[in-house]
């Protein structure tokens, strides 16, 4: 909380404060070393703003009223404001996220409704339905399973997920990408991956997101997270319609007419997306301006090799960081009670967040911790 004032009120109110007896305009002058002609301007500001007083007879005399109780004065009408603005700030964010529910109930009922239809039209296929997947190791594990089991296609949606969803649909890739190689290299799937543009670098380092055949796409453009194998096999994963989270649960449907419609609007996004070398240009010129800006805050060279490290490849467990620092760089690679220590301090101060669960760390994007370190 300040005062907000310029040089010569601050000069004038210096004045009156520290002479206790009332002051003329021209004492205040020669004793502030402010201007005749803008003394008058000064004093008639520093009484509107309430912090002098001014006597009624000739001549006109001034002092200082006693800023302890005006400034409490001020405190407390910051409080009441502040404590408005908060009230109004959480009616708009209710409101925000009520309209934000409202529209994802309708998108998962929408979904949910085509597949009954479909579901109940004569065809000569079979649709089959294995509901109840339950847990996220288990649609991770199903997931590797069809991408294994893939002969021409396999192509996913994800996006960023829930802090606490960490390890939904490929965000997070497996430990070796050995599976996703295998199944292009070797049987020449067609793999295509989609997410949303926030992932880089924070879950997908931009290093790393150029490992695989993605295209990024904004946010809001992803409504539902969902695989879509040989054009005969759809994974969803299920959103809660109260939260709008997705849920460790999800669908596998066997069928080629609601596939089909899968693929209809996987392509539609695939068009609009950023190729993935689009959506990381400039990021090593962003990275090096950071980690300049961390050197002279005081951050160790170490630290600052950690958390590039995380910007490469992204969510990355304390051995992860390990392996890529010894494979990267032609440095001396850290013990891991350095690095725990190095990382520890990079949590402390904003730069990297652990989440302890899955016991992963997650770089702070670059372009935030610019408008921070300046």
């Amino acid at each position: 909380m300040t005062l907000k004032l310029n040089l010569y009120e601050a000069r004038i109110l210096l004045t009156l404060i520290l002479n206790q007896t009332p002051q003329t305009a021209k004492k205040i002058s020669q004793s502030s070393a402010v201007p005749i002609q803008r003394t008058y301007d000064v004093l008639e500001k520093l009484k509107r703003k309430g912090l002098i007083d001014q006597t009624a007879k000739f001549p006109k005399t001034y002092t200082a009223k006693n800023l302890e109780s005006l400034l409490k004065k001020q405190l407390i009408e910051e409080r009441i404001w502040l404590n408005r603005w908060k009230q109004e700030e959480i009616k708009r964010i209710d409101e925000e996220k009520r309209k934000r529910i409202n529209h994802l109930k309708r998108e998962s009922f929408a979904l949910l409704e085509l597949i009954r239809v479909i579901c109940r039209r004569p065809k000569t296929e079979l649709a089959k339905i294995a509901v109840e997947i339950e847990g996220w190791n288990n649609i991770q594990e199903l997931l590797i399973d069809l991408l294994k089991e893939a002969n021409s296609s396999f192509w996913g949606v994800s996006r960023p997920p829930d802090w606490r969803d960490l390890t939904t649909l490929g965000i997070i890739q497996p430990k070796s990408l050995s599976e996703w190689y295998e199944a292009m290299d070797v049987r020449g799937v067609d793999i295509r991956w989609l997410t949303s543009s926030s992932a880089i670098p924070s879950y997908i380092g931009y290093v790393q997101a150029t490992y695989l055949p993605r295209r990024f796409i904004k946010d809001d453009e992803i409504s539902e997270k969902y695989v879509v194998v040989d054009g005969s096999k759809v994974l969803v994963n299920l959103r809660d319609p109260e939260t709008g989270r997705h849920n460790a649960t999800a669908i596998l449907i066997e069928s080629l007419s609601i596939a089909r419609i899968f693929e209809q609007h996987f392509e539609n996004l695939w068009k609009k997306a950023t190729p993935a070398n689009d959506a990381v240009l400039g990021f090593n010129e962003i990275v090096e301006n950071v980690c300049s800006k961390l050197k002279e805050y005081a951050f160790t060279d170490l630290e600052i090799r950690v958390y590039k490290s995380l910007l490469r490849n992204g969510a990355s467990s304390i051995r992860d960081i390990r392996i890529d620092l010894k494979w990267k760089e032609r440095k001396d690679t850290p013990n891991l009670k350095e690095l725990r220590k190095a990382l520890k301090k990079l949590v402390q101060r904003g730069v990297v967040e652990k989440h302890q669960t899955l016991d992963l760390y997650l770089p702070s994007n670059p372009k935030t911790l610019l408008q921070i370190y300046r």
